[in-house]
């Protein structure tokens, strides 16, 4: 039985078809292998971080462009593109189950195609490579990312390795496997409560509590090397 990820990959692959014309799960299969050696090659960017630090926010931003064109190369004709108003449906996109409506609902909308990459460079803007508090810094990269949503799919994964290689640059480790396999609902209500108040007085309240939750997942480079 298809699931809910594998009937909306079926339609980005209708929507954006490539000359390859993959099933559903064939594509699934190899973007999660892909991504796992994403993960495994970490290092590699970071050092990239390292080499170009007059540029950072900017090269943080082509990596997340890299990654989608990578996770969806032979996939989908729009890999490493972000969503565009000449695409169907006006190129707007929905995330997050909304509960008190039918399970074809979504809760969220992204953020309008033409102000997405206005709305990254923006976001991106905040990151450094002498942050004071590198933590902080990579919650608010990760939930506002999401919030723009710049790609059809693979926004949370992208923003995982976002912050992986951001927090590796500045000496810690996310362990977001813990995360996934033992804490993704309790996670992602509290990243939902932040996405419902973006924008407004009780957005910092909201982003603090998720904030909280999730740095506990977080150690220094050096404690985890000890283990």
């Amino acid at each position: 039985m298809r699931n809910n990820e594998e009937r909306y990959l079926e339609s980005l692959l209708s929507d954006f078809p490539c000359d390859k014309h993959l099933e559903a799960a064939q594509a699934l299969t190899s973007i999660a292998t892909r991504y796992t050696q994403l993960e495994e090659s970490a290092s590699d960017f970071v050092l990239l971080l390292r080499e170009n630090t007059d540029t950072f926010p900017a090269t943080l931003l082509e990596i997340a462009v890299l990654l989608h064109g990578y996770l969806f190369k032979d996939i989908l004709s729009n890999a490493g593109v972000y969503r565009k108003a000449k695409d169907p449906g006006g190129g707007f996109v929905g995330f997050g189950k909304d509960k008190s409506r039918n399970a074809s609902q979504t809760q969220f909308r992204g953020s309008p195609p033409s102000k997405i990459e206005a709305e990254l460079r923006k976001i991106f803007r905040i990151l450094s490579p002498s942050d004071p508090d590198p933590l902080w810094t990579s919650m608010e990269l990760y939930q506002k990312f999401v919030h723009v949503h710049p790609f059809y799919d693979a926004n949370g994964r992208i923003a995982r390795f976002l912050v992986m290689i951001y927090l590796q640059f500045h000496g810690y480790y996310i362990q977001w496997k813990i995360i996934e396999e033992k804490h993704k609902d309790k996670f992602l209500k509290k990243l939902n409560q932040c996405h419902l108040r973006s924008g407004s007085d009780k957005y910092g309240k909201y982003l603090d509590f998720l904030f909280k939750f999730w740095k506990e997942f977080v150690i220094p480079i050096g404690q985890l090397e000890k283990s």
